[in-house]
């Protein structure tokens, strides 16, 4: 139909000075083919609209998946560094617990030793005090 239409124009049909020797029913469909002409480069614009949307889309959702990746694997890196530095704070914290703790008993073991020293001291200067009594009461 539309090499019919070209025809009875004699050149490009969406120009409007060919229509003049056609009847009604020929206007009516060379309108429609504008129309219609019109409507396809419409959805042929859109079209490509589309798929440049469609195509960020997809980049910004791989994008975005590449990235929850890197984050999971971050996560997981430091949960582990965490979990050693956890383990390596706990044997630190043990081992000085148990340092502290034989600290404290040499202390106190020094202590009773000082005590006793001191007992000891005393009861020898006391006998010392007791056996020199009666010898300046002998001089």
């Amino acid at each position: 139909m539309k090499a019919r239409l070209t025809d009875l124009c004699g050149f490009q049909l969406h120009r409007r000075s060919c229509c003049r020797g056609l009847n009604e029913e020929e206007k009516l469909l060379f309108d429609a083919l504008e129309r219609l002409e019109r409507t396809t480069k419409m959805l042929k614009e859109k079209m490509v609209a589309l798929a440049v949307i469609l195509g960020i889309l997809v980049f910004v959702i791989v994008l975005g998946g590449f990235c929850l990746w890197r984050l999971l694997c971050a996560k997981g890196a430091l949960q582990s560094e965490l979990e050693r530095e956890k383990r390596t704070l706990q044997s630190k914290t043990e081992s000085g617990k148990a340092a502290l703790q034989s600290e404290l008993e040499i202390e106190k073991e020094r202590e009773c030793m000082g005590v006793q020293k001191e007992a000891g001291l005393r009861y020898t200067s006391l006998q010392l005090k007791a056996l020199a009594q009666p010898i300046t009461n002998f001089m």
